[in-house]
């Protein structure tokens, strides 16, 4: 299947179940459990506890194993019929690497994807989950290492919330734009240092960033386009307040950038124009730290005051 069809069975799936989008996931009286340390086919019923298999209106959930345990691999080939459960969620709390093994071990050939109304993807043992297929999805999220997803998503929001170091990767990028993308790694009450990073390794288009507190990494050669740009300043806050950094290599291109200062809780916004070629070890402008060689382009009209280094285009 090539890549035209995928993206065109996955709009035709979100017009199909926009409606169910519009509420959250119900539980069921039953979910499928992946037993722990299975490995092989998502349709072999020795692989889930009871032998209860997925199926509509059941959720499924891999649950959490011992820190030394390997990595389950779960193959979803299904012919080209992916695995179809719109109105379910899929909970990841385990190291889990989802594949097509009609794909022959190339993300770029799988034909089978997962489709879920929302799917929790958080890991385990400091290892991300794995995801060599296409996912489509109301909503992902991670409150534990995040994931890495190595073929294209369809999703209305990514929520990377977590409690430990995020790996985060987006690497095939979205069939359309997202319309969220909140970065936030829980910041305790005294300060907290910043142990992962959410990548973006294959251009993207966002509507609405809210930088939180985490670290945003745009690679060389990719371009994170972004509506409206929220970031979270922590002058005058505990220690570790005035890391909230973004590393860019390649360019992150928004039309408004907005800095929210956590202290007085107020909001300036970045002047149009370009915003350094950052050939230097770093560029600080206000308390938003970036790093690297790349681009900061601020499009639309907006105001603020002019401690900035910039140059209108």
């Amino acid at each position: 299947m090539t890549h035209f069809t995928w993206i065109s069975k996955t709009l035709i799936f979100l017009l199909a179940v926009s409606s169910l989008w519009s509420n959250p996931s119900k539980a069921g009286d039953q979910q499928a459990v992946w037993v722990s340390n299975a490995q092989g086919s998502w349709f072999d019923p020795n692989n889930w506890v009871d032998a209860l298999t997925p199926a509509s209106g059941r959720n499924v959930r891999f649950g959490v194993s011992s820190f030394e345990d390997p990595l389950d691999e779960v193959d979803i080939d299904n012919d080209g019929g992916s695995i179809v459960q719109p109105g379910d969620m899929l909970i990841v709390n385990d190291k889990v690497r989802f594949f097509d093994g009609s794909a022959a071990g190339d993300p770029s050939l799988a034909d089978d994807g997962l489709i879920f109304d929302a799917i929790r993807l958080d890991g385990q043992g400091g290892e991300a989950v794995i995801v060599d297929v296409p996912l489509t999805a109301r909503s992902i999220r991670s409150s534990r290492h995040g994931a890495i997803l190595n073929r294209e998503i369809t999703v209305t929001e990514i929520l990377a919330q977590s409690e430990h170091q995020d790996r985060w990767q987006i690497n095939a990028g979205a069939t359309h734009p997202v319309a969220r993308l909140l970065l936030d790694e829980n910041r305790g009450p005294d300060g907290d240092t910043i142990d992962g990073q959410f990548a973006v390794n294959s251009s993207l288009q966002v509507a609405h960033v809210d930088q939180v507190w985490g670290r945003l990494v745009v690679a060389s050669d990719v371009t994170l386009s972004v509506d409206r740009y929220v970031h979270y300043d922590y002058t005058d806050q505990p220690e570790h307040s005035n890391i909230n950094p973004i590393r860019i290599d390649g360019t992150l291109s928004v039309d408004r950038f907005t800095v929210f200062s956590v202290a007085t809780e107020t909001v300036g916004d970045l002047p149009p124009g370009l915003h350094g070629r950052i050939g230097h070890p770093s560029a600080e402008f206000e308390q938003v730290f970036i790093s690297g060689d790349g681009l900061l382009i601020v499009v639309g009209d907006s105001l603020f005051n002019d401690r900035f280094e910039s140059t209108q285009p």
